[in-house]
């Protein structure tokens, strides 16, 4: 059988997750990935200032993007260019962003940790903009 809402958890938004779950799926999912689309400028805009920064190629190429692939899940996520676009040759042994998120300084992982009460209040505000809105 089908799901009939969203299962959203967070911390004391038992009321806003009552309220989403009254609401028809597709405009669920359209709520929240706006919703989780917002929470993501923040966390990419510090990982902009946190990055190591060496011919700026990295730091040019984070973007945000929808999450795909997870079944079910709807979600944003901030990300690195490919290979081509940060100029990592395809038969190059490692991949930088890789080397330099694990290996040296964690910038993608600080950025969401640094930020995480503003991330989840977006989320929940804008959720509940677009209850609000309709």
């Amino acid at each position: 059988m089908a799901e009939k809402f969203l299962d959203i958890k967070m911390l004391g938004e038992k009321e806003l997750q009552a309220r989403l779950k009254k609401i028809e799926l597709k405009m669920q999912r359209k709520i929240v990935k706006g919703a989780m689309m917002k929470a993501a400028r923040p966390v990419l805009a510090l990982a902009k200032i946190l990055v190591p920064v060496k011919t700026g190629r990295l730091r040019d190429s984070l973007r945000i993007r929808t999450l795909t692939g997870v079944r079910g899940a709807i979600g944003a996520k901030v990300e690195t260019g490919t290979r081509q676009q940060l100029g990592i040759p395809a038969d190059a042994k490692y991949f930088y962003p890789v080397v330099v998120e694990y290996k040296h300084q964690s910038f993608l992982r600080r950025a969401v940790d640094d930020d995480r009460e503003l991330i989840m209040s977006i989320i929940a505000r804008e959720i509940r903009a677009g209850i609000e809105s309709l």
